[in-house]
């Protein structure tokens, strides 16, 4: 298994509260970390490493990696940091993968918006169940996304939908009551 490691060679306070002076320093505030490579270089570890999730709080300046969000790696001078293959190809592929999603996602919502299909963040609520077809409809009425027309029928359709399943549950308990009747009739009696 293929592992990338590199170790912190310096590490430096910077920014807007650090560096004062005429022309003081406007960036925020951040830790940057001079890196040197094990058994790769910083720009080959820098690529793996701010895929993972322990370098979303990065970014990267040559060979040095800058902490912008307060990293809880508790780095210092000496340390090591690794990353193994697979965690980084796992990581990748899943960013991938949602990024494609995501993009499927976007475009049906400009063919749903073309169609005048009515759609929740990509999802037409033609194919939702009807429960959650009316939470969404409340919701989409409440960023005026959704007409009042359109949630009244939402509402009807989901009082119907409610009344046919209390109908089938009655019927459901009276054929089930009929069937316990009809056993007390066939046993002896004593």
């Amino acid at each position: 298994m293929t592992t990338r490691t590199v170790i912190i060679k310096s590490s430096e306070e910077k920014g807007q509260s650090l560096d004062g002076g005429f022309f003081g320093d406007t960036s925020p505030d951040r830790e940057e970390y001079e890196i040197e490579g094990v058994n790769c270089t910083p720009e080959e570890f820098i690529e793996w490493f701010l895929i993972m999730p322990e370098g979303q709080d990065f970014c990267s300046s040559g060979n040095d990696l800058i902490d912008i969000g307060g990293s809880s790696l508790g780095l210092s001078v000496g340390a090591t940091l690794s990353v193994e293959f697979e965690e980084y190809f796992t990581t990748w592929l899943k960013k991938q993968t949602d990024w494609a999603i995501n993009q499927v996602r976007i475009e049906s919502m400009s063919v749903y918006d073309s169609l005048n299909i009515i759609h929740w963040q990509g999802e037409p609520l033609c194919l939702m169940s009807p429960k959650d077809r009316l939470d969404i409809a409340f919701h989409m009425n409440r960023f005026d996304k959704l007409s009042k027309n359109q949630l009244d029928e939402y509402i009807r359709e989901n009082k119907q939908n409610e009344d046919q399943k209390v109908g089938l549950t009655k019927i459901k308990l009276e054929d089930e009551f009929d069937f316990l009747l009809d056993l007390l009739d066939e046993l002896p009696a004593t």
